[in-house]
């Protein structure tokens, strides 16, 4: 053999291990760029409507922003408004019971990430856009539990009070003495997730205004009737 042929091999040998890409995942620790996320943005017109019925029971969804009602249709009795989604909240498919009609319903113009049961990696399994994901199921649960004993145990004007410091907690901005918010509810979406009647709702949402409580600039009470 000579030199030549040699020296050829040992430059094969050191060029190989380059050559076949590493097939492991890497993580944020490492500091290395993560696969592309796998999902399907989905972008909502205002009352744009996303069924469940259809859907695999695995599926999640993410919302990333604008505000969703997770609505319910059964067929004997009125709609109910069973929750609602801020940024960041999630929703799975098998929490939808098929004979309820349940629907997740954009309030306001919304972005909303999907993933299919047969994402690579699965949504539950490593979320990777919420990595608490778990975390976050167990607080939305928290709040519905909350907001089932409000609805059970307060009068309607506790109900409607409690509902606008829900908007101002999670979406409220600091103004003078004030909390300043988007209300992206219709009149008959909040009395849907209050249990409440349009009417009475109406003349609730009026004395707070007249005690000075609420403050409803023109512009927004002509674009969402309350």
């Amino acid at each position: 053999m000579t030199s030549e042929t040699r020296s050829r091999r040992k430059r094969s040998a050191r060029l190989t291990p380059s050559r076949a890409p590493s097939q492991s995942l890497q993580y944020p620790e490492s500091g290395k760029k993560q696969p592309k996320t796998p999902g399907t943005v989905l972008k909502l017109r205002r009352r744009q409507t996303v069924p469940m019925r259809s859907l695999p029971p695995g599926t999640l969804f993410q919302v990333r922003s604008g505000v969703m009602l997770v609505t319910a249709n059964p067929r004997q009795g009125r709609r109910v408004v069973t929750s609602i989604l801020h940024a960041g909240d999630l929703f799975v498919a098998s929490q939808a019971p098929p004979s309820m009609g349940v629907s997740l319903v954009a309030a306001n113009p919304a972005e909303v990430m999907r993933y299919r049961p047969n994402d690579s990696p699965p949504p539950c399994a490593r979320f990777t856009e919420h990595p608490y994901s778990d975390d976050a199921l167990i607080r939305q649960a928290a709040r519905l539990n909350a907001h089932l004993c409000l609805i059970g145990s307060l009068a309607g004007p506790e109900r409607v009070a409690s509902c606008l410091l829900e908007f101002a907690s999670r979406a409220g901005k600091k103004a003078g003495s004030g909390v300043t918010f988007e209300l992206p509810l219709t009149r008959a979406d909040m009395a849907d997730y209050l249990a409440l009647n349009a009417d009475t709702l109406s003349r609730i949402m009026s004395r707070f205004r007249t005690e000075g409580a609420l403050r409803v600039p023109a512009a927004i009470g002509c674009s969402h009737p309350i």
